[in-house]
């Protein structure tokens, strides 16, 4: 397990901001990390999930991002597949830096250097069976121009609410990393949970500045 520090509040945060955090220890760890995986070959997908809302998963999706792409020099591509009825998300940290370009699974955009978006969130209505295959497309199309590819989904527990499933993506993606709160409760009950035992969880950051 991994932890943020303490201070870092995650709500109204900026790209700005980002670049600050990507330099704390904390999360050089977890870039270190994802580096290794990544030469490894061990991933070239990653799905950031959290049981509850306002975990922080789109904060730390967002800093993982930046700090791949500015400290170990890969190219990512960022896939904001969260709630979009959400009054807080990834186009409010990167503030639309760029106008989109459109491209065949959606709308393909520069965030920063290195680091592009594509959003899912008006997919959401898709069957689940077209929603696995659209993800295995994405990941298909993309893995030969991103070192990775970052999901973003919306919270486990927010199923059938209007957003992409994030159980889908979880499984369809080759590893995923569970951030965590003091709103999780109790991890070792929670990861009793059926589908999240047949995902590949490679690692849990307890997020110490979720409000």
């Amino acid at each position: 397990m991994m932890r943020t520090p303490e201070k870092m509040q995650n709500i109204g945060v900026t790209i700005k901001d980002l670049k600050t955090f990507v330099s704390y220890a904390e999360f050089k760890r977890i870039f270190d990390n994802l580096d290794h995986l990544l030469n490894s070959g061990q991933i070239r997908s990653l799905s950031i999930l959290s049981f509850h809302p306002e975990e922080g998963r789109s904060f730390i999706c967002a800093t993982i991002a930046l700090g791949m792409t500015e400290m170990l020099g890969q190219r990512v591509l960022l896939v904001d597949a969260g709630n979009p009825t959400s009054n807080w998300d990834l186009d409010d940290i990167f503030e639309h830096q760029d106008s989109p370009v459109l491209e065949p699974e959606g709308m393909v955009y520069s965030l920063a250097p290195n680091l592009d978006g594509l959003k899912l969130s008006r997919l959401a209505t898709v069957a689940h069976k077209a929603q696995e295959y659209r993800i295995q497309d994405i990941i298909a199309e993309y893995k030969n121009r991103y070192d990775l590819i970052l999901f973003d989904s919306a919270a486990l527990r927010t199923t059938n609410r209007g957003n992409f499933d994030p159980w889908v993506i979880a499984a369809r993606t080759d590893a995923s990393l569970l951030v965590t709160s003091p709103k999780t409760g109790d991890l070792a009950h929670q990861f009793q949970v059926e589908p999240l035992l047949k995902s590949k969880v490679v690692g849990v950051i307890e997020n110490m500045g979720a409000v």
